[in-house]
C-alpha cells in the first residue's frame, strides 16, 4: 500500500526518456507481488513454518542491532544515549 503511495515521487524523479522502462518495472513489481504473495504465504503458514519466519526475524533484528551499536562511539564508551525529541 505504501509503494502506491511513493509512486509518484518515483516516476517524476525519472528522467523523460526512462519513463517506459520505469514504468514497465513499476507495474511489474505491483502486480507480482500482489500475485505472488498470497501464494507464498500461504505456504509459509502451512504447519508451524510460519514461526520460524519470525524467528528469524528475530535474528536479524538482534544482529542489526549488534551492528549498529559496534559503529556507535557513545555504546563503545558506555555512555546512555538519549533518544532524540
Amino acid at each position: 500500500m505504501l509503494f502506491i503511495l511513493a509512486l509518484p515521487n518515483l516516476v517524476t524523479g525519472f528522467p523523460e526518456e526512462r519513463l517506459p522502462t520505469t514504468m514497465t518495472v513499476l507495474v511489474g513489481a505491483l502486480f507480482g507481488a500482489a500475485t505472488a504473495g498470497p501464494p507464498i504465504a500461504g505456504a509459509a503458514s502451512h504447519g508451524d513454518l510460519w514461526r520460524w519466519i519470525f524467528v528469524g526475524e528475530r535474528r536479524a533484528r538482534s544482529r542489526l542491532a549488534r551492528a549498529r551499536r559496534a559503529d556507535d562511539p557513545n555504546a563503545q564508551a558506555g555512555r546512555a544515549v538519549r533518544a532524540p525529541r
